[in-house]
């Protein structure tokens, strides 16, 4: 089982965008697995921020790794565990200020057996 994290443009009330490769997350367990076989993604940088060269860099604009699990019959029994994710939005400096609005989907996707 896994858990892919992507957001919408951020767009404000006179159709200004902020590109979703600008927001960038930190996963985090908040409550473990009691098997240890959840484990948080990788953090994404937003575009805006790191080397250029650095491929963790790439914002929420594609499907992005929340968590994940290499057996999910095995964590099944444990009921629930909770995962949230620290977000980070760089932008120009030029960018015009405002209220923005964006859409962050998560999705499950359940392995194969």
């Amino acid at each position: 089982m896994y858990v892919l994290g992507s957001a919408t443009a951020f767009v404000n009330e006179n159709g200004t965008e902020i590109g979703a490769e600008n927001l960038g997350w930190t996963p985090n367990l908040v409550s473990e697995s009691e098997s240890g076989l959840v484990s948080e993604g990788p953090e994404v940088d937003p575009a805006l921020e790191g080397d250029a060269d650095d491929s963790d860099n790439v914002g929420l604009a594609d499907q992005e790794l929340l968590v994940s699990t290499f057996d999910s019959g095995e964590v099944a029994p444990e009921g629930s565990w909770t995962a949230n994710a620290g977000l980070t939005l760089r932008t120009a400096e030029d960018v015009e200020g405002g209220s923005y609005n964006s859409t962050i989907t998560l999705s499950l996707f359940e392995d194969a057996f």
